[in-house]
């Protein structure tokens, strides 16, 4: 066998795509077994645009989760539906064959930016297929909206720069339709006018190292094309999103940075950006929630995480802006790769609010810059050490499929999801919340009751944690227990006293509940003074 010839046969572009679809069906070939998990029962299971049949098209005239407009992703998901029913493993192969193409278009993309040679490329291209932080887009079913959005926006890349190049009429009107494409799956596809700018200005073509820029030709290509490939566009989805949603940018607020000072916020904002660089490298430990229970605020530049941004994050940059410096095909590439990054996880900073303060399907388009500049970094070692660099590739390529096989497995269901995310952050409320649901359907009412405490313990402001767990203490008969959470609910913050009062008539026969109401409100956070709490729970019908 000559090892060789099939080395040099795999860095064909046919030979290297058909490698990197089987290795992303090997790495989720667990994923068509899953269910429906987390976010997917409300985004697919009790959305009414989804199941009904002949609303597909109602997508577009409809909000997502009644906060953002993703008209593409949810289409899909509609059209699926009326084609099979609630069939997960035919929503999950869907993903896989997403993240199939996109490897694909990420092998290209290295290929072109990063000029390391097709052996480097394949290489680089895999450690995107089977990373192990990608599981986050891919293994749920409503990450189909990263997926789309990033796949479009690589194609849309790919297309533009043929356009500027060769001037191909084609190419233009493609990098338009693939641009609008984008915006309709996801927000994420935003920056992508910001690299294409980016790359006229920055990248050198050619054997005389000329700049893109320099070229009177490829200038007057990137203006002219600019409007119809990404202006336009960026106006379509602008109008559609402000028709459906009241404002072109959304959400508008944060309820993780709402209640915290802009100092606190920075600091926590660069111990999260340090983390999304550590998973990057080491996809390890994960989880689907990041709240602030499990991220804590940060209260000043010594804490450990924010400590590792306030040196990583600079030291990146840099890194960027030296390599762009520097002359030859390699440095340019790396440092083409690291300004995709770095443009791609701007919506991980909260320029525009945020409704989680970290997630790590973020990561999904972003990361395809970082395999740009690990080619570069690749080629250069083989030609030092090739043997050393051939062995290493190959066994962080391998360690990183295992891992993605094993953690695709945590998606199965509900039980096994929540369980492994509260062993990994033990004091996230939302995950508690979320196992304590997951464990009444397997009949561990005792351990579902123990959850559901600990995360009233952790977030006690929690209003609608608290009405969760007084639920499952009246369904255990604990009315009394019921109606105790939720009184303490209302000298915690603001919550529903005519609920807290029908819970207190259950075990206190002789309770006025309109009095109750006026008491209970009276509370600190609750509205209006009223009588106390001792009169309340003492005064006759």
């Amino acid at each position: 066998m000559d090892l060789a010839r099939i080395a040099r046969a795999l860095e064909r572009p046919r030979a290297a795509s058909l490698v990197l679809v089987a290795a992303c069906l090997v790495a989720y070939s667990g994923s068509p077994f899953n269910g429906f998990v987390a976010d997917d029962h409300a985004v697919l299971e009790q959305d009414p645009v989804v199941t009904t049949p002949g609303r597909a098209f109602d997508a577009f005239t409809n909000a997502y989760r009644g906060v953002v407009y993703r008209p593409l992703t949810v289409w899909t998901f509609a059209v699926q539906w009326q084609v099979h029913g609630p069939v997960p493993w035919a929503f999950h192969l869907v993903n896989v064959l997403l993240h199939a193409v996109m490897t694909v278009l990420v092998f290209y993309l290295v290929r072109v930016l990063g000029r390391a040679g097709p052996g480097a490329s394949l290489v680089a291209a895999l450690v995107f297929a089977v990373h192990t932080v990608h599981t986050d887009a891919v293994s749920p079913v409503v990450g189909r909206a990263d997926l789309l959005a990033a796949t479009a926006s690589v194609a849309a890349f790919l297309s533009w720069r043929r356009w500027v190049l060769a001037g191909r009429l084609f190419a233009l009107a493609g990098t338009g339709l693939l641009t609008l494409l984008g915006l309709l799956a996801k927000e994420s596809a935003g920056p992508l006018p910001l690299f294409a700018a980016a790359w006229v200005l920055l990248d050198r073509d050619g054997p005389v190292d000329r700049p893109l820029w320099g070229n009177l030709q490829e200038r007057r290509r990137a203006l002219l094309g600019a409007v119809p490939a990404f202006l336009a566009p960026l106006a379509v989805a602008g109008a559609a999103r402000a028709a459906v949603l009241g404002a072109a940018l959304t959400p508008a607020w944060s309820p993780y940075f709402d209640s915290v000072d802009g100092g606190a916020a920075f600091w926590t904002l660069l111990g999260i950006g340090a983390r999304y660089l550590w998973l990057t490298v080491v996809p390890y430990p994960l989880s689907p929630d990041y709240t602030w229970e499990s991220i804590p605020t940060a209260s000043g530049p010594l804490e450990p995480w924010t400590l590792a941004g306030l040196v990583a994050l600079p030291a990146l940059v840099a890194l960027t802006v030296r390599l762009l410096s520097r002359r030859g095909p390699p440095a340019i590439g790396a440092g083409l790769g690291l300004t995709w990054f770095l443009v791609f996880m701007l919506p991980a900073t909260h320029i525009i609010p945020l409704m989680v303060p970290m997630a790590e399907r973020l990561t999904y388009l972003a990361s395809a810059g970082a395999c740009v500049a690990l080619a570069p970094a690749l080629a250069r070692a083989a030609r030092l050490r090739p043997v050393a660099t051939r062995v290493l590739a190959s066994l962080d390529v391998v360690v990183l499929l295992g891992m993605t096989i094993e953690r695709d497995r945590v998606w199965r269901d509900d039980l096994t999801l929540w369980s492994d995310a509260v062993a990994t952050h033990p004091r996230s409320a939302l995950s508690l919340m979320n196992l304590a649901g997951a464990l009444v359907p397997a009949g561990e009412t005792a351990k579902a009751l123990g959850a559901m405490q600990r995360a009233v313990e952790v977030a006690p402001w929690r209003w609608d944690f608290r009405v969760t767990l007084a639920d499952l203490l009246h369904d255990a008969g604990r009315h009394e227990d019921e109606a105790r959470v939720l009184v303490e609910g209302m000298r915690s913050g603001p919550g529903d006293p005519a609920r807290a009062c029908r819970a207190l008539g259950e075990v206190r026969p002789g309770i006025d509940i309109e009095a109750c109401t006026r008491g209970l409100g009276g509370l600190p956070g609750s509205g209006p003074a009223g009588p106390t709490l001792e009169n309340v729970m003492t005064t006759p019908r």
